[in-house]
């Protein structure tokens, strides 16, 4: 299912939502990886974003 035709579907504050969530979850997930300590390629490659 392509993303674009469901965005579509629902209003841009519902879309707004879903995009700060995604980030949110995101940021979560890199503060998890900093706070244990796990060294992977991953780490790396997220460090631009900062």
């Amino acid at each position: 299912m392509n993303p674009i035709f469901h965005l579509k579907s629902i209003n841009l504050g519902d879309a707004r939502k879903l995009v700060d969530k995604h980030i949110e979850l995101r940021y979560v997930h890199q503060l998890s990886i900093c706070r244990f300590g796990i060294t992977n390629r991953e780490n790396y490659t997220n460090n631009g974003d900062n």
